[in-house]
């Protein structure tokens, strides 16, 4: 989530065997078709090359002494990307030739014939510090002659493109000295003055392009309102739902525009990111051995790496994981042996799990569900594929999510954040957490206690229906808790503060149940199943048993019916979410001091329910 840097793309006009087609002399066809070599040839010297694989992006891990270390995830095949210009013999021999393939320094380069100088348009500092020079070198009446006369100054010098040898002469006198105006996205500010003089010394165009300003997130690119002449932000603000259609004066350049005629909302192409993952660039089952050659390039110890790549690939947790399932084993085989269950088992059954604390738990029939969403992969997302399960046998499950009372007489503690009535769920729970409170309860009332699979709490949820939801296909604000339609994120948490209601737990009893007497499946909090998280259910078991891996599960585990952060979309019976085990993993602290940040940082409230086997 960042908003789009502003700054000035270039590129110098030299015609060669590496750039062609329509507009091959302009800013952003340059760096799309020379992008790769020219990442290439900085990755060189940093030693981000091996194996004939040019490492462009990283994920970070850590040792077990807190060390952090850069892990490559996305790269390219430096062969196939110089193939269509000939291979590396033919670009080095094309750029060594270029007059436009300039550099900072005298370091070899390829495809140096263009770049980006970081700046920020509207930077009140950067403007001082231009007119400031403008004012000392007495270059006034030039600018005023060569470039449009607007304030900032800044934008005034890339309105017109491509620059002609008088506005690089003159650009060049303002900016020697001023180094310090770019960042370092390309090489650094002494990239473009070589440009300049490349362009002065060899009679070469500069072209020049400021682009809108913007904001990234999500798989979404906004671009905001802006003077489509000098790419000026449009004096409004951000983020409105519409934006104004009579056009409006830029305060910067003068030029009149309509602010909604600008703005956009557009879906990145995922395909770029995905091709460019190391898994399909060298095969998913090769990237852990590439990440050892790589560490190993880069100076690390072989048992760093080992330790680096364990933390990575989440092997605490999975021990963790299995270490639990040893103490479930332990626990269970320990319990006393079942009784034989009545011919008519209770309708309810009740545990006591404190004084005057009961829990509540509804038999629920054996029979079928129809699990999951109908549709493609691209409509059903993780919820599909669509299929039949079969649950053999009657079990008992909550009928409500565990409260903050039931929690805190069998743990000892209540992390809840929404607090104000015992008989609120309780929330910021781990699945760690959850199944230590099934461990505990289960030696304390000498039944098997545990979390509800994917299937099962499906199952429950529908009590016999295919609708979206257990009443139908449509909601309304008397049948769930969950995020008002339209309501900013931040009234999450902040409640009337930005004219929309606060949204937090709900108690007991205030929506009405399903069909068979169960509450709160949908919205309110999510809920934390047994099953290891699967990103389809291609091969799941048809009998509704949980679906694990054993002796190496995955640290992600599902979690299920939404929650009152959610828009009513995300809160069906189908809906499904991944979440690693230990989030929330907050079980033996106390609840922070209310913040956003916080509140923002752990999401949205999770919770379980639990089950105990009629037999």
């Amino acid at each position: 989530m960042a908003n789009t840097v502003q700054g000035v793309n270039w590129a110098l006009e030299r015609a060669c065997r590496l750039r062609g087609g329509e507009g091959w002399a302009l800013p952003d066809v340059t760096r799309r078709q020379l992008a790769d070599v020219s990442t290439y040839a900085r990755a060189v010297p940093h030693g981000l090359v091996v194996d004939d694989v040019c490492v462009i992006g990283y994920t970070f891990g850590s040792d077990s002494a807190g060390a952090t270390v850069s892990l490559p995830c996305s790269g390219f095949r430096v062969s196939l990307a110089l193939a269509p210009f000939g291979g590396e013999a033919a670009v080095r021999a094309a750029c060594s030739a270029c007059e436009a393939n300039v550099a900072p320094d005298d370091r070899p380069v390829l495809a140096n014939c263009h770049g980006f100088l970081v700046a920020w348009p509207d930077s009140e500092e950067l403007e001082a510090a231009l007119q400031v020079a403008i004012r000392l070198r007495g270059l006034e009446e030039r600018i005023a002659r060569l470039f449009p006369r607007t304030t900032p100054l800044w934008y005034g010098l890339w309105i017109e493109s491509p620059l002609r040898r008088p506005h690089c002469e003159v650009l060049l006198e303002l900016l020697e000295g001023l180094a310090d105006l770019g960042g370092t996205q390309d090489n650094d500010p002494r990239h473009f003055l070589a440009a300049l003089r490349a362009a002065v010394t060899w009679e070469l165009p500069l072209h020049v392009a400021v682009p809108p300003p913007g904001h990234a997130d999500l798989g979404w690119y906004t671009v905001f309102p802006h003077c489509p002449r000098c790419k000026a932000h449009a004096p409004l603000e951000q983020w409105q739902e519409s934006y104004p259609e009579e056009p409006i004066p830029c305060p910067v350049c003068g030029q009149r525009y309509s602010p909604a005629a600008t703005q956009r909302s557009e879906q990145m192409d995922d395909a770029l990111w995905e091709e460019s993952d190391l898994k399909n660039v060298l095969g998913a089952d090769n990237v852990q051995a590439f990440r050892r050659r790589f560490l190993r390039r880069q100076g690390h110890s072989p048992e760093q790496i080992e330790d680096v790549l364990d933390r990575h690939n989440n092997g605490p947790l999975r021990r963790r994981i299995a270490d639990l399932r040893r103490r479930q084993d332990t626990a269970r085989r320990r319990l006393p042996a079942p009784v034989p269950p009545p011919d008519s088992p209770p309708a309810v059954l009740t545990l006591e799990v404190g004084p005057d604390v009961p829990l509540r738990l509804r038999l629920l029939p054996a029979g079928e569900v129809l699990m999951g969403t109908a549709g493609g992969p691209e409509e059903a997302g993780s919820e599909g594929p669509q299929h039949l399960v079969r649950i053999g046998r009657p079990f008992y499950l909550g009928e409500f999510p565990v409260t903050q009372a039931q929690f805190e007489a069998v743990m000892g503690i209540n992390p809840s954040r929404y607090r104000g009535d015992s008989d609120r769920p309780v929330e910021r729970v781990s699945w760690f957490a959850a199944q230590e409170f099934c461990l505990r309860l289960s030696r304390q009332v000498g039944r098997w206690v545990r979390l509800p699979t994917e299937a099962e709490w499906e199952y429950a949820c529908r009590a016999g229906t295919t609708t979206k939801y257990h009443w139908g296909d449509e909601v309304t604000k008397e049948q769930v808790n969950c995020k008002p339609t339209g309501a900013p994120l931040v009234a999450l948490v902040t409640g009337p503060e930005v004219d929309a209601p606060a949204v937090e737990t709900n108690v007991q009893g205030l929506y009405p149940p399903n069909a068979w007497g169960l509450y709160d499946l949908h919205g309110n909090v999510r809920e934390w199943c047994e099953d290891e998280w699967h990103d389809r259910y291609d091969g799941a078991p048809g009998d509704g048993s949980a679906w694990v891996t054993p002796g190496d599960e995955d640290p992600f585990r599902p979690v299920r019916g939404g929650s009152c952060w959610y828009f009513a979309a995300a809160c069906t019976s189908a809906w499904r979410q991944a979440l690693r085990a230990d989030a929330d993993d907050e079980a033996d602290d106390p609840p922070e001091e209310d913040s956003l940040l916080g509140d923002l940082l752990r999401g949205p409230p999770v919770g379980f329910r639990v089950v105990v086997e009629a037999d």
